[in-house]
């Protein structure tokens, strides 16, 4: 049974997870926009590096450096320069965004599917989730109930421990859950695909 891609055109509207994307919480939880900070933004697929770019606080902007490859193959120096605006929080304190370079709009994350780093919107890209059927939801569901429970990733293989601290009660009801959805995914594909279960 196919997973996300499966059967998937190549000339399909691109997602969101096949870009570089730059997280203004993750950046925040990094202490990357402390006044006067400068260093290092990385991206890595299977541990091998997939970009690095250079980035700098100054002020109310998110300053980036980097060298763009175009489409007759030569690279080109790019200095992004992303506004900052803040949301103030109902219980105090404030809430940091970027500001999308093309539409102004107050994103969290912006995406480097081009030359530059923009919101989702205006490069026209989807979630991975969108395009999902209903067989491939059903087994990101078991793959999100079997990484909570901490059992192997291979849906073949049965799920036999509890986590510590965990109540038996709650083990059993999402063990059962994970199993049901399983076996519901089995069925709608081959259902799909015209076999008998």
């Amino acid at each position: 049974m196919g997973g996300y891609g499966s059967g998937r055109k190549w000339n399909a509207k691109s997602t969101v997870e096949e870009t570089n994307r730059i997280d203004i919480r993750w950046l925040k939880k990094e202490g990357c926009l402390r006044p006067g900070y400068s260093g290092t933004i990385s991206w890595s697929c299977n541990g091998s590096n997939t970009g690095t770019i250079a980035a700098r606080m100054a002020g109310d902007t998110f300053i980036l450096n980097y060298n763009h490859r175009g489409r007759n193959g030569e690279w080109s120096p790019v200095e992004q320069i992303i506004g900052l605006s803040r949301s103030e929080c109902y219980f105090g304190g404030h809430r940091l965004w970027f500001q999308c370079p093309r539409c102004h709009k107050r994103v969290a994350v912006l995406c480097g599917a081009g030359k530059l780093f923009l919101c989702r919107t205006c490069y026209g890209l989807n979630h991975a989730s969108q395009h999902e059927n209903e067989a491939d939801r059903m087994l990101r569901r078991v793959r999100k109930i079997r990484k909570r429970l901490g059992a192997d990733m291979n849906l073949f293989e049965p799920i036999l421990f509890k986590p510590k601290y965990m109540r038996w009660r709650t083990f059993e009801r999402l063990r059962r859950e994970a199993e049901h959805t399983y076996s519901l995914s089995w069925e709608i594909a081959g259902q799909r695909w015209g076999l008998v279960l």
